[in-house]
């Protein structure tokens, strides 16, 4: 059966939409709350590493991965009282009306020191994920390190990616610091997922569509 001249324009082109979006999947989310299992010193709470104050570009840049944070400076950052196994919990629910994420990778700006308190990053932290609205929480295991910022300088995103893990509606981080003998801190926090396989076929669907009216 001999396929006509649109058809045989549409089906590669419909490959290549599909690979376009494969190939640029991952995107990155802000949770819709978070809390510590840890006082807050100095009006600096949780919840200002969720809300994108004192990035380069608030969090709202085409690609919030290449903002930096500003040093430690006002109430744009958390710090805890506390210095091993504290726990941090992340509730991705309602995130662009959606409750659950296929969850690949975390992406933490560190708390970045205006003098001689260093240390007092984030360093070595365990990840665990609930996908019972924060439950349960199982590690999947996903152990990451992270780097302490550099004194007076702007904080550049450390990323860390783990094998994905389906159906999260909540993050869970043990963490310890690098070091400090008494507080903990780290500036800003996001997390990478995978879209749904419904999303990626309705994103190929609307680029096809696309092509087809400019060939009209």
């Amino acid at each position: 059966m001999k396929l006509n001249k649109q058809l045989k324009t549409i089906l590669p082109l419909a490959a290549l939409a599909g690979l376009a979006v494969t190939a640029n999947a991952a995107v990155i989310i802000t949770p819709t709350g978070a809390t510590s299992s840890v006082g807050n010193l100095s009006g600096r709470p949780i919840g200002a590493t969720i809300d994108g104050s004192g990035l380069s570009g608030g969090g709202t840049s085409g690609n919030i991965l290449t903002e930096t944070h500003n040093v430690a400076t006002g109430s744009e950052y958390w710090i805890g009282a506390g210095t091993t196994d504290i726990t941090l919990d992340f509730d991705l629910n309602d995130v662009a009306n959606v409750d659950t994420f296929d969850v690949d990778s975390i992406h933490l700006w560190n708390y970045a020191p205006s003098n001689n308190t260093t240390n007092r990053g984030l360093g070595v932290v365990d990840i665990y994920f609930s996908t019972d609205n924060g439950s349960n929480y199982t590690l999947v295991p996903a152990t990451v390190t992270f780097a302490e910022a550099t004194t007076n300088v702007a904080a550049t995103v450390q990323s860390k990616s783990f094998a994905t893990v389906s159906g999260v509606t909540d993050i869970r981080l043990i963490a310890d610091n690098s070091g400090s003998g008494t507080h903990t801190s780290f500036s800003e926090i996001r997390f990478g997922v995978v879209p749904e396989p419904s999303t990626t076929a309705l994103l190929g669907l609307g680029g096809l569509a696309l092509i087809l009216r400019r060939r009209k």
